[in-house]
């Protein structure tokens, strides 16, 4: 159970008790304001530390794909003829293939790790924004029992002033009293007679003590009173101040809530971007899985070419993919010709002779 949940001190029967109740409740709401903002501080910078680390796993990956692609378009163009099937001419072609394979697969599986972990950090992002603005909720509650508060608490303190401006007039009364039996303890024609009757001084004695105990008594309830008055006083005061406070806490927590939800969005934007890039890498990995790929010279510079095609759309954002076009295209033009690149993407139209070559 949390501290504010505890049963509430009456301001009428301890009022001291009641202010250092509301005093722990600042403290408690203050310290949970501040680790809020420290919560976002530090998924913020755990956010961007995410998207830097993914940024260099894409990049690297991405890296080790094309340079294994040129790697292999190398090999390829050692091979004499463009029709024969590469496992009956360089199995370890064959290895270097798959290879690219494996690379293109693991490319596209860090970008779909990668939006997968921005889905967890935005969900994260949204259920911290909605505990701050939550937050806000309670500590308008807060403001309005403490406010709501006040008019009682002043009212014990006017009933106080009444109290005190009654037990005033009632000190003149009790005063008054008191010089009575003074003046009658002291006058001439008790005494004579007293001198006579102990008792009539005894008496005497007794009144002037009870005059004197009366006003004693009124003096005390005088000074308890205003202790009173001046103790509400100083609690309507402090439910104003603390009301005020926790008023610039909450104005703390609105902002707070409002970054949470601006840091939603830009995950939730960055996670988008990640899915289209998942999307487009995994078409690339589709495309190097095709039979083609690994069957003749011809068939996977084909495909390469045509992955080097289909990557134009995809926003990777990794200088590799441009270098590893303007290598590759170089190196089939200055193997099989000028017009090399536009015969290998030109729509195949396969013979009975082409097909009786490749075995």
């Amino acid at each position: 159970m949390s501290m504010l949940d505890e049963p509430q001190i009456r301001v009428d029967i301890d009022p001291y008790g009641r202010r250092g109740q509301i005093q722990r409740h600042f403290w408690y709401l203050e310290h949970e304001s501040q680790t809020l903002q420290q919560t976002l501080t530090e998924k913020i910078n755990s956010l961007n530390s995410l998207k830097n680390d993914q940024y260099q796993k894409v990049h690297d990956a991405a890296h080790t794909a094309y340079d294994s692609l040129v790697a292999v378009v190398d090999s390829l163009l050692t091979l004499e003829s463009g029709g024969r099937r590469i496992a009956r001419v360089d199995k370890t072609i064959v290895d270097k293939l798959e290879q690219v394979v494996a690379n293109f697969a693991k490319l596209s599986e860090i970008s779909k790790q990668n939006a997968w972990e921005l889905g967890v950090g935005a969900t994260q992002c949204m259920v911290l924004g909605d505990g701050a603005t939550t937050f806000v909720g309670d500590l308008d509650l807060r403001m309005v029992t403490l406010n709501s508060q006040i008019s009682g608490i002043w009212t014990i303190k006017q009933q106080a002033d009444n109290d005190l401006n009654f037990l005033q007039l009632e000190e003149s009364d009790r005063r008054r009293g008191v010089d009575r039996a003074r003046d009658g303890r002291n006058d001439g024609g008790n005494k004579f007679l007293g001198f006579f009757d102990s008792g009539v001084i005894e008496r005497l004695d007794r009144d002037v003590r009870n005059a004197e105990s009366r006003l004693a008594e009124n003096q005390q309830r005088q000074n308890q009173t205003r202790d009173k008055i001046t103790t509400y006083y100083q609690l309507t005061m402090f439910h104003k101040n603390a009301s005020a406070a926790i008023a610039g806490i909450k104005d703390q927590v609105k902002v707070l809530a409002a970054e949470f939800d601006t840091e939603f969005k830009r995950v939730i934007d960055a996670q988008k971007a990640e899915d289209r890039l998942w999307g487009g890498l995994l078409d690339l990995r589709n495309k190097v899985l095709s039979s083609d790929f690994v069957s003749t010279r011809d068939n996977s510079l084909r495909v390469i070419l045509e992955l080097l095609q289909l990557d134009d759309g995809i926003d990777l954002n990794h200088d590799c993919l441009e270098a590893a076009e303007l290598k590759i295209k170089g190196k089939v033009c200055a193997r099989l010709g000028d017009n090399a690149v536009i015969e290998l993407t030109a729509p195949i139209q396969c013979s009975l002779e082409d097909f009786v070559t490749s075995l």
